[in-house]
């Protein structure tokens, strides 16, 4: 049976929301322990529960359970495995889930089907529920995703995508996939369904895309001659500069100190990179030590003792909001 992909429903992605990893680890039959060697080995896949019956587990490197077996010919959706459950025996397999669910929150139940070339019926349906425990009754009010759609089961070319999504109720630990009560269907003929690639996808959201820009604001700080420190009132308007700029939006900052020339010019240098460093350090309990500051100086060439080259100048560099 060659392998062609039908999605059986259509499903809207939620607004500012993205699919996550499957919760499901075990689900595409991929990771067994061994190759199956007999019907009724599902257990050679990690993760895999028969909630009721015996389910079968194929692989293409089984000699007995290959691409051709018992019921026909079957090529996987993705990979080498895949599962089969018969109706007639009210089959389940259980899909021990990776998290527990959480209350409320809307999850996407997938899983393919495909109808066995040796089934003779057609015309029952298919459940995914989401369980508590594994034996959970697949007739309970639970939520799931049922198929019952027949035509396209007569093809027995394809495969068949059953996905929609579905609420948890909280703290579920399992999905089953199989067959209810069949009383209506009888059991006077042959249903039998391949089954591949089941995953629960959570909805993570997806955070807004804000628009930024870069902004540069400055303030300078004028010193008396010979002073370095950082006086308290001048702490005071660094801060209440800063208040309105968020320390996680600093791209850059750059120091830049001054000194007049009054004096020889490696003591004008030292005082220019002290009232510098004095500064920086006051910055960085604002904005953090991990906030990088550059460093620059300069001795001007005026003497004169009301000159304002005796100062600090704060050049930042922060992102905003575009408007």
């Amino acid at each position: 049976m060659r392998s062609i992909l039908i999605i059986s429903h259509l499903y809207i992605l939620f607004c500012g929301s993205v699919l996550g990893q499957s919760l499901i680890s075990g689900g595409d039959f991929e990771t067994l322990t061994s190759i199956p060697t007999d019907y009724g080995q599902i257990a050679l896949q990690p993760n895999c529960i028969a909630a009721y019956g015996t389910p079968d587990l194929y692989h293409r490197n089984s000699q007995v359970l290959g691409i051709s077996n018992l019921m026909g010919k079957q090529d996987p959706v993705l990979g080498d495995g895949y599962a089969g459950i018969l109706a007639s025996s009210y089959e389940r397999i259980a899909f021990r889930l990776d998290d527990k669910l959480v209350k409320g929150e809307k999850y996407l139940l997938s899983f393919y089907i495909s109808t066995a070339e040796k089934s003779q019926c057609i015309r029952v349906p298919i459940v995914g529920r989401l369980a508590h425990n594994p034996k959970e009754d697949m007739t309970a009010k639970t939520p799931h995703v049922r198929y019952d759609s027949i035509e396209p089961l007569k093809n027995m070319n394809n495969w068949i995508l059953i996905s929609d999504t579905v609420i948890a109720q909280g703290g579920e630990e399992y999905v089953i996939i199989g067959f209810e009560n069949l009383n209506r269907f009888g059991h006077d003929c042959l249903t039998y369904y391949y089954l591949d690639e089941v995953t629960l996808t959570g909805f993570s959201s997806i955070s807004a895309v804000v628009k930024k820009e870069l902004k540069t604001d400055s303030m300078t700080i004028f010193y008396s001659s010979n002073i370095t420190i950082l006086s308290y009132n001048d702490s005071i308007q660094i801060s209440q500069w800063l208040s309105n700029i968020s320390a996680q939006e600093v791209k850059k900052v750059n120091v830049f100190g001054s000194a007049d020339s009054q004096g020889d010019y490696e003591s004008n240098k030292d005082l220019a990179l002290r009232r510098s460093r004095f500064v920086v350090e006051y910055l960085r309990t604002i904005l953090g030590k991990i906030i990088d500051i550059d460093i620059t100086f300069q001795v001007s060439n005026c003497k004169s003792v009301e000159s304002n080259d005796r100062r600090v100048d704060i050049i930042i560099e922060y992102s905003v909001e575009s408007e």
